[in-house]
């Protein structure tokens, strides 16, 4: 599946920047969106999902397009939660779903997943984005309203956002390829 990745340095929201730009995606590709940086992140019931730093969380959306009454959010969002709960346990930490988008370390939020779609008949779009504590700060984590934690909290050393985006794609584009919920658009490449 191809990917076309659009990186900016800082957006309000990568989820709302994808939402904005729906109309001039390719609907036989995957686009991904990337801040180092957001300013207005949200989670689930308008939650905020800050970042404090550049490089200290991984921000991303993934947008693509699936055929109308094909492909359950719910089931695609669990999907990405399995992809990035792989990358976690390659890493040597183990995290547990909390249904439906959020992934914790030993009870603490390290991630939290964002699933809003929109009809383009004949399409339904998929807009998923997620944010991961990487090189949060714990002195940052604390002031949170809840119980959180960061990769390099959990392994005592810092950590590539851009390795694990690049693991957490590939797994996910395996999984989407290979589950029948999703039945995207997209043809194997």
């Amino acid at each position: 599946m191809e990917i076309i990745h659009h990186h900016f340095e800082s957006l309000p929201s990568t989820n709302d920047w994808a939402k904005e730009h729906l109309a001039s995606f390719d609907r036989d590709k995957m686009t991904l969106i990337t801040a180092s940086r957001q300013t207005h992140g949200r989670g689930q019931y308008g939650k905020k999902w800050q970042t404090p730093e550049a490089g200290d969380s991984l921000c991303c959306t993934y947008a693509f397009f699936v055929r109308e009454n094909q492909g359950e959010p719910l089931s695609l969002t669990h999907l990405l939660a399995l992809s990035l709960q792989t990358v976690l346990k390659e890493k040597g930490v183990k995290a547990t779903i909390k249904k439906p988008n959020d992934l914790l370390v030993n009870g603490k939020k390290i991630a939290g997943i964002l699933c809003e779609t929109q009809s383009l008949d004949p399409y339904t779009a998929v807009v998923m984005g997620i944010g991961i504590n990487i090189n949060v700060s714990d002195s940052f984590l604390r002031a949170i309203d809840q119980p959180a934690t960061a990769l390099s909290i959990e392994l005592k050393r810092r950590e590539d956002p851009l390795q694990i985006l690049s693991r957490l794609t590939t797994l996910f584009i395996q999984k989407l390829k290979s589950s029948p919920a999703s039945s995207t658009n997209q043809s194997p490449d």
